[in-house]
């Protein structure tokens, strides 16, 4: 299978992903700066953002060539996608630990 194949399909997670990330980046900023000011929110935005690139952004690729290698059907298609979520749920879940956001409403995902 091709890079070109495996990839296929890539932009609309990867524009989801971005458009998400606009609006929360937005709101963070929005927030920071009401109790913050300019410069402190820009930077803990800046800090936010490029947090949640880091681990949104390799999430659409993971799950793009997963659905993209996955088995065409029956049981072991359903497996394999279950698996790739609960890899991509424990890699998310990682930066919310890493960040010190990790509380009990994240593992309600779980």
């Amino acid at each position: 299978m091709t890079v070109r194949r495996l990839l296929s399909g890539l932009s609309f997670p990867v524009g989801m992903t971005f458009v998400l990330m606009t609006g929360w980046g937005v709101e963070t900023f929005i927030h920071r700066l009401a109790a913050t000011g300019v410069l402190r929110a820009i930077r803990e935005t800046a800090f936010f953002v490029g947090t949640m690139m880091v681990h949104q952004l390799p999430s659409a690729v993971i799950l793009t060539v997963s659905l993209n290698i996955a088995p065409a059907a029956g049981f072991r298609r359903v497996a394999w996608l279950a698996g790739t979520v609960i890899a991509m749920w424990a890699f998310c879940t990682m930066f919310f630990y890493w960040m010190n956001e990790l509380d009990d409403y994240n593992l309600l995902y779980g």
